[in-house]
């Protein structure tokens, strides 16, 4: 019979948490953030309005809007904290009548818009700013967006349109950065002839730019053209707003920069407009009866080579839609070039009465290699309604404001951009809360089209049966791909009405992308001879939500196969002990830049193999029996704080008696036998054991005095460690004894070397 008894266990209670993968500490982090409108004006007979939207799904956001005046002086408004997908609009006047009342309506009352606040991306919020002529239908709404590092590699490309005689036009340049940039502006005629002007801007200033007397000191004419700004070699940050307006006549329109590439960086390129007004125009326009619009495409060509230039429609008519191959047009080198869409019209390649377009263009060449303006009018230019072509796709959308009242409407739409249908949600939010249209499938080219004045005052219900309240005069929206939540090829518009002036402008929404992105654990630390998952994590740049994506990744690698492995899902094997690396490819939107392009990311990460072995040997408690039985519970960790590691290992304890017989006859009066040595072993996951040091089964009389010590060691045996042989974890001596008391009797007494000692007394 053994004398003693090892009890294997695991000391739950005692032993580390199991390890879960965090996200990187890279995810989620707040900073400082900022973004730029590009425009503002108080100056006499204008006014200005700025948007703010919270896209955070969860998190409140507190923003500061900062005016920078023309010389760069700064003027901060009202800081103000905006809950969950929240939006609000500020009065500039009103601001201004407090922070720096000498600025109203007065000369030099413009500038740029800073929009400070403490967020994890520039995407957090949607900002704008709307600069107005009240009483007259002349309005322009200008984005804010993050410092374009990536002008400084390029040029701005536009085109200049002076359609009448007395019209306006003014190109606004504002230095967001901190440095002085100088750089040079350059104008050509519809055939190409050019002339140019040096520029030069300090930090935070804004300059404008009278157009009209730029083409006449340059010697140019016609009715439209082609302009591009370019900086220094030294490059800055610049943003660029251009827009075009006639008080005589009551139209305006924004004439929208491209940035261009570097001309080596050729590929197929896409631009779309989502919401082109034809020449039968909506109902829901509002415009008198009998009015016959032009839509007409202003196209340049803003590199040294021919460029050809695929159009094609997805018109809308009621609900019946449809797509219509317009052709082809080749432009030459700088040429600029109109484009009728009305003769499709007539042509019959677009239905005669269809109301609306999205226009694609498609070209080879680099990115801003063509300009594209829309402007739909009417003969005598008194109605002008914009829709902007962009590259701009993605999975999910986060919209600026949308008006419904007694004189406004919103049409808000999406639509599918690429070569696969797409499952779309399309979310509106008001101040009382969401309605959710039922998902619907989009085909390539097909779109969702919304008229909100219509869901409000029919009091049409959501996939929920809710309706939004019919006093309900403003919210945002959203839209969201929900069969491809990484890439996406959702393109969307909005256009606010007021019948008051027949004026239609145009509004935008945030590209939702990922960002800092990263693998995590970090490093990824994993027992030799185990494997461990590598987690893809992704940061949503709007809403901020941090989710994984490891199923999306590709091209999985280590840096060193010879201390891990890693399969085409992220799964981790550690070979032997050692640092390497693992990396993975991943596709998807980038918010890094405006347009939230396409692209193929690598993400890494440090990979810790370790040989996982018992770590922190300690005694947990003792105690001890009345038959004499003294107990002693030990746990141990894992070097890699996982227990499960030391599977592939093996816990022993030996106890080696004073003699080298193989049985050692305990002395008497102790009556018990143990094989010599004692060894018991256990799995080293176990995490711990319950040492029983057991009494003599009996004792000889009569009774007399007796001891003897046997020495104990706790060991491991681990596959990977010290060559698969055993290495010591603890060692002591065990005294067993028989002696009198004082009183006659006798006792058993069990003593540890580590301090724990127990008696029977007396004996029997």
């Amino acid at each position: 019979m053994l004398a003693r008894l090892v009890a294997l266990l695991c000391v739950l209670a005692l032993s580390p948490a199991l390890v879960f993968s965090q996200p990187p500490p890279n995810l989620g982090k707040v900073k400082d953030q900022t973004v730029y409108a590009p425009f503002w004006s108080l100056e006499p007979g204008w006014s200005t309005h700025l948007e703010v939207r919270n896209s955070l799904a969860e998190k409140r956001v507190t923003v500061t809007p900062v005016l920078r005046q023309f010389t760069g002086r700064e003027i901060l408004l009202t800081t103000r904290t905006l809950e969950a997908n929240q939006a609000l609009e500020i009065d500039v006047e009103q601001e201004v009548a407090k922070a720096a009342p000498e600025l109203s309506q007065r000369v030099g009352a413009y500038g740029s818009v800073l929009f400070r606040f403490s967020g994890t991306h520039t995407r957090n919020i949607y900002a704008d700013s709307m600069v107005y002529m009240p009483g007259h239908p002349i309005a322009f709404h200008f984005d804010a967006l993050m410092q374009d590092a990536n002008f400084a590699a390029g040029s701005q490309e536009s085109v200049w349109w002076l359609p009448t005689e007395t019209a306006s036009e003014v190109l606004i340049v504002t230095n967001t950065g901190d440095r002085p940039v100088q750089g040079a502006i350059e104008l050509y005629g519809p055939d190409g002839t050019a002339s140019q002007r040096k520029l030069a801007f300090g930090p935070g200033q804004t300059a404008k730019l009278d157009v009209r007397e730029l083409l006449r000191s340059g010697n140019i004419e016609g009715a439209f053209g082609g302009l591009r700004l370019t900086l220094d070699a030294d490059g800055g940050l610049i943003q660029v707003a251009h827009i075009v307006y006639d008080e005589a006549t009551g139209y305006s329109a924004i004439i929208k920069p491209f940035d261009r590439g570097a001309p080596t960086d050729i590929a197929g390129q896409q631009y779309v407009a989502a919401m082109v007004a034809l020449a039968n125009p909506d109902p829901a326009l509002a415009l008198p009866e009998k009015t016959v619009l032009n839509p007409e495409l202003l196209l340049r060509n803003a590199s040294a080579g021919i460029r050809g230039v695929t159009l094609s429609a997805s018109w809308r008519e009621g609900n019946k839609w449809g797509v219509a191959d317009l052709g082809q047009v080749q432009l030459g080198s700088n040429e600029t070039r109109s484009v009728d869409l009305s003769t499709y019209q007539q042509d019959g390649i677009i239905p005669a009465g269809a109301h609306w377009a999205a226009v694609r263009l498609n070209y080879r060449g680099a990115r801003g290699d063509l300009v594209a303006i829309s402007a739909t009018h009417d003969p005598a230019f008194r109605y002008v309604l914009q829709s902007p072509f962009t590259d701009a796709l993605s999975f999910s959308w986060r919209g600026s404001m949308w008006s419904v009242d007694s004189t406004h409407n919103s049409l808000i739409t999406t639509g599918n951009a690429g070569d696969k249908p797409a499952r779309v949600k399309a979310t509106l939010r008001h101040a009382l809360g969401s309605y959710e249209l039922t998902e619907q499938t989009l085909q390539p080219g097909e779109s969702i089209w919304l008229n909100v004045r219509q869901l409000i005052q029919n009091q049409i219900p959501d996939r929920e049966g809710r309706t939004i309240p019919l006093n309900t005069t403003n919210g945002i929206y959203e839209f969201d791909q929900v069969d491809d939540d990484m890439v996406g090829f959702l393109y969307e518009g909005k256009l606010i009405l007021d019948s008051t002036y027949g004026r239609a402008t145009y509004g935008c929404a945030n590209c939702c992308g990922y960002d800092a992105l990263g693998l995590a654990p970090n490093p990824l630390g994993i027992a030799v001879g185990f494997s461990r998952q590598d987690e893809i994590y992704v940061e949503n740049a709007c809403t901020g939500a941090i989710t994984t994506r490891t199923s999306y990744g590709f091209n999985w690698a280590t840096g060193n196969s010879t201390i891990a492995g890693i399969n085409s899902t992220g799964l981790v094997s550690a070979f032997t002990s050692g640092q390497t690396t693992s990396a993975a490819n991943i596709s998807l939107r980038t918010p890094g830049v405006p347009f939230c392009p396409q692209q193929v990311q690598q993400v890494s990460n440090n990979v810790d193999a370790k040989c996982a072995v018992p770590t922190n040997f300690r005694k947990i408690s003792s105690f001890g029996s009345p038959d004499g039985k003294l107990t002693i519970t030990y746990a141990w960790d894992s070097s890699t704080g996982v227990l499960s590691d030391l599977s592939n290992c093996v816990i022993s304890e030996i106890v080696n008696y004073p003699t080298s017989n193989s049985t050692y006859i305990w002395p008497a009066p102790m009556v018990q036998s143990t094989p010599n040595p004692t060894v018991v072993t256990g799995p080293g996951s176990s995490g711990g054991f319950a040492d029983a040091h057991i009494p003599p089964s009996s004792f000889a009389t009569p009774y007399s005095t007796a001891s003897f010590t046997a020495n104990q060691v706790y060991r491991y045996t681990c596959s990977c460690a010290n060559n698969g042989n055993p290495v010591d974890m603890a060692s002591f001596t065990i005294t067993r004894s028989v002696s009198q008391n004082a009183d006659g009797t006798w006792r058993y007494t069990i003593t540890k070397s580590s301090g724990e000692s127990h008696s029977r007394s007396p004996l029997p």
